[in-house]
């Protein structure tokens, strides 16, 4: 399928990660003073800011500056893409004889890299690396097997018992037997690291099992990986060790199945040597996001954030059509609803008039609110990439701090930095607090702290003592013209 039609049509189910060569001589529009190895685009729709219709580039309009601007993408330098296949399928194409230069010495593993550091690839942003990279000669050379270790007990216990005693276990999540705690950052991880220098670990190697324990939260971790689904081991530190193909979760071992040629044989082998890592490329690749300009209409504002991923809206507490749940109290005054809120369900639905949701109350608790548009003063992805403001609707006492903030810069010349308080948190820790920032080169920015719910009260404490879980965001606004 070309990649204008597969555009179109994971368009459909999703909002789209698109990576291009910035150094494709057929590129149009891009800011004058830039210039990028990698050009990101996030598309979540194709109805206002893009265009899949022209032959040769991918049309995009972006935010430069203030200014808005159209660039013209070369579709021949699109090298890869991600999204949604399908409802419940995540797509990625990787276009390997499009390859920017910039990545040599090794553009295949480079990308890799860079696609992991972007949350992208198939491993986690600093995931460990692993090299499968093998030949049809080096698995027809049956003679030369003395550096293969087929049985995994012994692959961990030599890894083990080197100077840096630690291993990396690559294992299948699917596989059964497997016992892993059930606990937020270890959701979906693929990659363990084990070692019997490590402190306060207890490792076990025999048996049916690697087995160990560990340091965590109030209590110690106990962690069970049966010997079959171990698809890999290596030392941290070289990068060395061994892999067994068949046992490899799917993401890895699925381009390697797409070798018709080779998996056949590959997947009757064990203990493969890992390859050493690749090189890194001979220059810092750098990437630039053509980002979106915010729609000024609110509606259309919300429901493309709410596509693209966590995004926040803050609305006037005072609306007289506000609708709170009887669990929210304390945050009278701004009211900063996140959307896509991982382990909240969200539950969006889109009006005429405003927009319901669920979020957490202060305790954790998803509760249902109802926000009208002329509320929203402000919306953008939590990332505070790109800031939707609608100064009609500021709460007063943010008019109010914007007004005091602008004399401040009319009598000292935007020379140094202010920051003002414009209310704290309640005593009990309740509520929003939000505080306005003016920056040296006179621009603006919002602060807002949320308790999102308790967190385990630290070793040690008090009875009755216990912590508070903070949504802490920053977001910049437009240089305040108010009358």
């Amino acid at each position: 399928m070309e990649v204008p039609a597969l555009l179109s049509n994971w368009l459909v189910h999703g909002p789209l990660v698109v990576l291009v060569d910035g150094g494709h001589p057929r590129h149009q529009g891009l800011p004058a003073a830039a210039h990028a190895h990698v050009l990101k685009v996030d598309l979540a729709d194709a109805t206002d800011r893009v265009r899949l219709d022209d032959p040769t580039h991918l049309i995009v309009e972006y935010q430069d500056e203030e200014v808005t601007r159209i660039a013209r993408l070369a579709w021949a330098a699109v090298f890869f893409v991600a999204g949604r296949a399908e409802p419940d399928k995540v797509g990625r194409l990787l276009l390997h004889d499009r390859l920017p230069a910039c990545f040599e010495p090794d553009r295949a593993a480079n990308v890799n890299r860079l696609l992991n550091q972007m949350g992208l690839g198939v491993g986690r942003p600093g995931a460990p690396e692993w090299n499968l990279r093998v030949t049809p000669q080096t698995l027809s050379n049956d003679g030369d097997r003395d550096d293969w270790c087929p049985d995994r007990r012994e692959a961990v216990e030599t890894l083990l018992a080197r100077d840096g005693g630690k291993a990396i276990v690559l294992v299948d999540r699917t596989s059964r037997g497997l016992q892993v705690p059930e606990l937020p950052q270890l959701s979906g991880q693929a990659e363990f690291m084990v070692g019997r220098a490590m402190p306060g670990f207890q490792v076990d190697t025999e048996g049916e099992s690697l087995a160990w324990s560990q340091p965590g939260p109030g209590a110690r971790l106990e962690f069970r990986l049966p010997w079959h689904a171990v698809g890999a081991v290596q030392d941290p530190e070289s990068g060395r060790g061994w892999w067994w193909p068949a046992e490899l979760p799917v993401p890895f071992r699925k381009p390697l199945e797409d070798m018709e040629e080779l998996w056949p044989v590959l997947r009757r082998l064990d203990g493969i040597p890992l390859a050493p890592p690749a090189p890194m490329p001979r220059e810092n690749v750098s990437v630039l996001s053509l980002l979106a300009p915010m729609p000024t209409d609110r509606a259309t504002a919300v429901q493309r954030l709410a596509r693209m991923g966590v995004a926040v809206v803050l609305a006037d507490a005072h609306h007289p059509d506000l609708r709170l749940g009887d669990t929210l109290p304390g945050r009278a005054r701004v009211l900063m609803v996140p959307l896509n809120l991982p382990g909240s369900p969200s539950e969006l639905q889109i009006d005429d008039d405003g927009f319901w949701t669920r979020m957490p109350d202060h305790d954790g608790r998803p509760v249902r609110v109802y926000v009208p548009w002329t509320a929203v003063f402000l919306a953008a992805p939590a990332d505070g990439s790109r800031t939707g403001v609608w100064p009609d609707a500021y709460p007063e006492a943010v008019r109010t701090a914007l007004h005091a903030l602008r004399s401040v810069q009319r009598s000292d010349g935007g020379a140094l930095p202010v920051e003002l308080d414009v209310f704290d948190r309640e005593p009990t820790g309740d509520g929003l607090g939000l505080s306005l920032e003016r920056a040296p080169d006179g621009s603006f920015a919002i602060v807002v702290s949320q308790p999102v719910g308790h967190l385990p009260p630290p070793p040690g404490a008090p009875p009755g003592v216990s912590g508070r879980a903070l949504l802490e965001l920053a977001f910049r606004l437009p240089a305040p013209d108010l009358q």
